[in-house]
């Protein structure tokens, strides 16, 4: 049953500012809304003035999850909107472009082929960017697909509430849909010159001191920031660790592993594609199970068990909550083993409804891969606790994921539970996520760590 209605102060600040400006940043933390202000927003415009088509681009999971579409049909003043979701195959796609509907759903995985095929005759006038950190690496596909006919659009709002999750780097693409690059820089060289110096290896850009200040300011009128801190009474997040003691003989063997990949790094120069690289299998070990490599060095599908230590620690832990948990992996492997031992648990993507599964208590264990699925879902209602199996060293999936829980509508302290084995890469990864580097920079860091440790290197 839909319902009338009543945004707060701030939520009316970002609808009056969407209605004054034509394109604009809103960067609205998790949890303060931000659905619902541009719905109203699209439907307040519609009464000001005639709009043509609108395109809402989303991550494909909110597509299939109907997101925007079970919040408009909350409303009063949004259940009349009819959608169209551009999805299937060519001939769909395109017979779900000319049907008739007050706004068109895609997800960014159909935005190179929606822009391709409709480059010439760009059909929509109203484009939303949900998640809109999706567009944020100039040198996708997507974000270049995207530019070739964004002028064509007459309305624009990229949303989000990491715009710029791994550093500020993050902000130059999708700001340029925002203004061509007149405030932040023509092209993505022009604005890494400006603001960036090379480090010391010279394959990496840093900020220049003040660098994060002067963007911001660059954007300011364009751009309303809002935090859930400064607008939502509600307690922060608590973090737990939960201590997980590798066997000795793992530990020993985990030991070998680590100075194994450090002997493997080819020259003395860390950078961030070799080290990423081999970290996997640090991680893999710590959650439970690795790939192995074929005779010719390829993964192949063959995994062999290292240790079970974390998966008793999550048992144990789900039984002493007793409660509705999420639980976040990272491996596909770590999925199938928690459902072995835990067949309670739900995956995130075998559920068509997860929001009202969910928040009605009818799932007691939902298991979410880590960067795959959390954005924009509310599941606050349904529980208060996420127990991390494997760490990620990607800021944005970590707050991003915690942040569904932790949104307006919360009644409980939100409890983060992370599964940490002392002395491996998962203390490193949990340390050092907190500074918000990109991911190629902290592993870079940890590697040289190592480096140091086994060879005597400082590089």
């Amino acid at each position: 049953m839909s319902q009338v209605v009543k945004l707060e102060a701030y939520q009316e600040r970002a609808l009056m500012l969407s209605l004054e400006h034509r394109r604009l940043n809103l960067y609205l933390d998790k949890g303060l809304g931000k659905t619902v202000v541009m719905l109203s927003a699209l439907v307040a415009r519609s009464v000001l003035e005639r709009i043509g088509k609108v395109l809402i681009i989303m991550p494909k999971y909110l597509v299939d999850q109907d997101t925007w579409l079970n919040e408009m049909r909350k409303w009063e003043h949004t259940k009349h909107l009819t959608v169209s979701k551009i999805i299937g195959d060519a001939d769909k796609r395109r017979a779900a472009i000319e049907a008739e509907a007050d706004v068109y759903f895609v997800s960014y995985t159909m935005l190179v082929w929606l822009c391709d095929n409709y480059a010439t005759y760009w059909p929509f006038d109203y484009v939303i960017a949900d998640e809109s950190s999706y567009l944020r690496n100039h040198s996708t596909n997507r974000f270049k697909a995207f530019k070739r006919v964004h002028e064509q659009v007459r309305y624009y709002y990229n949303l989000t509430g990491s715009p710029s999750p791994n550093g500020i780097k993050n902000l130059w693409a999708p700001n340029y849909m925002i203004d061509q690059g007149a405030r932040l820089g023509r092209n993505i060289t022009a604005f890494t010159r400006r603001w960036f110096v090379k480090d010391y290896t010279g394959f990496n850009n840093l900020p220049r001191p003040g660098a994060q200040e002067e963007i911001l300011e660059a954007i300011k009128d364009v751009t309303i920031s809002m935090s859930k801190e400064d607008y939502l009474n509600m307690e922060p997040m608590h973090y737990v660790e939960i201590p997980v003691n590798l066997l000795p003989g793992e530990m020993k063997e985990y030991k070998e592993l680590e100075k194994k990949a450090v002997l493997n790094l080819k020259g003395d120069i860390i950078t961030g594609v070799n080290a990423v690289a081999v970290t996997t299998k640090l991680r893999q070990f710590t959650g439970g199970c690795v790939y192995v490599c074929d005779e010719t060095g390829n993964r192949s599908n063959k995994r062999v068990i290292t240790s079970a230590e974390k998966l008793n620690a999550l048992v144990s832990l789900i039984e002493e909550l007793d409660s509705c948990v999420i639980v976040a992996y990272t491996y596909v492997h770590e999925r199938e083993r928690i459902m072995k031992v835990l067949p309670q648990a739900v995956n995130l993507k075998d559920v068509k409804d997860v929001e009202t599964q969910w928040n009605c208590g009818k799932i007691p264990i939902l298991l979410i891969q880590s960067g795959s699925g959390s954005h924009g879902l509310n599941l606050q209602v349904g529980g208060n606790k996420v127990i991390w199996f494997s760490p990620t060293w990607n800021y944005e999936d970590e707050d991003q994921l915690n942040s569904r829980l932790h949104r307006k509508g919360q009644t409980k302290p939100v409890m983060v539970y992370r599964l940490v084995c002392p002395g491996t890469i998962d203390r490193i990864i949990y340390t050092r996520l907190v500074s918000k580097g990109t991911t190629e920079e902290l592993v870079m860091e940890y590697f040289k760590g190592l480096k140091s440790k086994y060879l005597g290197l400082n590089r």
